[in-house]
C-alpha cells in the first residue's frame, strides 16, 4: 500500500539519491526539508549565492514525485544542471549512442524539468539554439519547467541579445525572486 509513512521512511531517499547529486542529496537529508507540491512552472532567480533557489526546485521535483507515488501515477522527472545538458551534447559528437537530437528530446519529454543554473556559461549561438529548443517544446507542450538562476530575465535577455528563450520563460513561469535561504 502506497501511503506518507512508507514514502517518508523508505522511498523519498531512494528518489532523491536517483535524481539529484550526492551534494544535494546530503543537503536534503541534512535539512530534513519535505517535499513541497506546487503544480506550477517557476523560474526563480537571485543575484545572490545560497538563496536556496536550487534546493526549494529540488523540494518542488521531490513534491511531484510524491504525488505521483501516492496517487501511482507514473511520472518522469529530471534534474539537469546547464552545464551538465552542455557536456552531454558535447559528449555525444564523439561517441556512438544517443545523438545529440535523442538528449535533447529526452529532456524536452520528461513531464517535469528543473532546469538548474541557467546563464551560468557563456552562451555560443549552437548552445542558444539548444536552449531555446527545449525551452520552446517545453512552452508549446505546457510541461511542467523549474528553473533557476543567478540572472533576472531583464539581465538574461540582455546578455544573450534575444528575447525568444526569456519570453517563452515569462510566460511559462511564475517568476520568484529568492533574496535570502528560507524554507
Amino acid at each position: 500500500m502506497r501511503t506518507e509513512k512508507r514514502w517518508k521512511e523508505t522511498i523519498q531517499q531512494k528518489v532523491i539519491n536517483r535524481l539529484f547529486s550526492p551534494r544535494l542529496a546530503k543537503d536534503l537529508k541534512v535539512l530534513k526539508l519535505s517535499p513541497v507540491y506546487e503544480n506550477e512552472s517557476r523560474y526563480f532567480y537571485s543575484s545572490g549565492k545560497e538563496t536556496g533557489k536550487t534546493v526549494y526546485a529540488c523540494r518542488m521535483l521531490l513534491g511531484f514525485e510524491k504525488k505521483a507515488y501516492l496517487t501511482s501515477t507514473p511520472i518522469s522527472t529530471s534534474f539537469l544542471p546547464v552545464v551538465d545538458l552542455t557536456n552531454e551534447l558535447k559528449h555525444s559528437f564523439d561517441t556512438a549512442g544517443e545523438s545529440e537530437i535523442d538528449i535533447l528530446r529526452k529532456y524536452q519529454t520528461v513531464d517535469v524539468l528543473v532546469l538548474d543554473d541557467l546563464g551560468t556559461n557563456k552562451m555560443s549561438d549552437w548552445m542558444y539554439h539548444v536552449l531555446y529548443s527545449l525551452i520552446n517544446y517545453r512552452y508549446e507542450n505546457l510541461k511542467t519547467t523549474l528553473i533557476t538562476s543567478n540572472h533576472s530575465l531583464v539581465d538574461l535577455e540582455q546578455a544573450w541579445g534575444d528575447d525568444r528563450i526569456t519570453s517563452r520563460i515569462q510566460r511559462m513561469c511564475r517568476i520568484v525572486k529568492k533574496e535570502k535561504y528560507e524554507e
